[in-house]
């Protein structure tokens, strides 16, 4: 895997989906420091974590992500 270039893909994406592949990056076991460029890139709000999912689950203020997942929800 290389992590510098799915970096470098995430950055060029919209703000409503370049906090997804960080925060499944992260769990993932992917070191939180090597994933500072996605983390630090400022959004408003939060984003559903599944776009097809509800709206409902815990929020993770790092990703600004809801984590909408079955299972977590």
């Amino acid at each position: 895997m290389n992590l510098d270039r799915i970096i470098d893909y995430a950055l060029r994406l919209d703000d409503t989906t370049i906090k997804r592949p960080g925060w499944v990056l992260e769990h993932s076991g992917v070191p939180a420091a090597e994933l500072a460029p996605l983390r630090d890139h400022s959004i408003t709000g939060y984003r559903v974590l599944d776009a097809s999912g509800p709206q409902a689950g815990p929020y993770s203020s790092t990703w600004r992500i809801q984590e909408n997942l079955p299972g977590r929800v």
